[in-house]
């Protein structure tokens, strides 16, 4: 075989092998792909680790997650921590997040003090990643590997009024997950990695229900636009003390 004739037959495969992902996927397709995926997922169970840094602020905030899905219909439960260090003062708090599917509560403990506060659960599809394509500039890149577990790479490039930022995240190509982001911008950085996943594993149903702490006043935020509700929803009210979420005595079903 000539030179010529062996470079013709090398150098698009060259290219290919440097070129990696560009001539693969599309983002578009990759999250399709992804989507797809989790479409099998009817519950998981995992933990989160969320590293912050930015101008002299700090935070560290670790939880566990309890997830079951149904059609478009999510419910959840998130026990966690969090540290924040900022100007030499330091903050602790616990947060506690739970979703029976139509309502969401959130209770947060810091400083001695309780709140709790609730709104309508949010019923878009849980898996919908269609709105990332609209953060900014989106690109596959290599797959790589988290954890020991192969991941596809999306690259999400943002330029918001000059302030630029990229996001990297990682998806499991076994399940779909996401299972680590890392963002970097001006003067900051923030990584999150989610572990112990478990996938379609027997949740019961009363890990979705709720009672606020007796003698703690719940802001209700359910009919406040942009908080799942709108301003002619009814007022579902503030539950007495004591009086679990609706579905609280049931039993049974399943869930980053």
């Amino acid at each position: 075989m000539s030179k010529s004739r062996l470079l013709s037959v090398l150098c698009p495969l060259f290219v290919v092998l440097v070129a990696g992902p560009a001539f693969g996927e599309t983002p578009e397709e990759l999250l399709k792909r992804v989507t797809e995926k989790n479409k099998a997922m009817t519950s998981a169970t995992y933990k989160t680790h969320s590293i912050t840094k930015s101008m002299g602020f700090e935070s560290e905030d670790k939880s566990t997650v309890w997830m079951t899905i149904s059609g478009e219909t999510m419910k959840m439960r998130s026990e966690g921590e969090s540290q924040q260090k900022m100007a030499g003062t330091e903050q602790q708090s616990k947060t506690l997040v739970v979703s029976d599917g139509e309502i969401l509560w959130s209770q947060v403990e810091t400083g001695g003090q309780t709140n709790v506060s609730k709104m309508k659960a949010n019923k878009t599809s849980p898996f919908d990643y269609s709105p990332i394509l609209n953060m900014g500039k989106a690109t596959v890149k290599d797959a790589e590997d988290v954890n020991g577990e192969k991941c596809d790479v999306l690259e999400i490039v943002m330029d918001q009024g000059g302030q630029k930022a990229t996001t990297l995240m990682y998806f499991s190509q076994k399940s779909g997950m996401m299972l680590k982001s890392v963002t970097t911008g001006e003067q900051m950085e923030s990584t999150t990695l989610i572990t112990d996943v478990q996938i379609n594993v027997s949740i019961p149903d009363d890990k979705f229900s709720y009672t606020a702490p007796a003698g703690v006043e719940v802001m209700d935020m359910t009919n406040m636009p942009g908080m799942g509700g709108t301003e002619e929803a009814p007022s579902e009210g503030t539950p007495k003390e004591g009086t679990p979420t609706e579905g609280g005595d049931k039993e049974g079903a399943p869930k980053e």
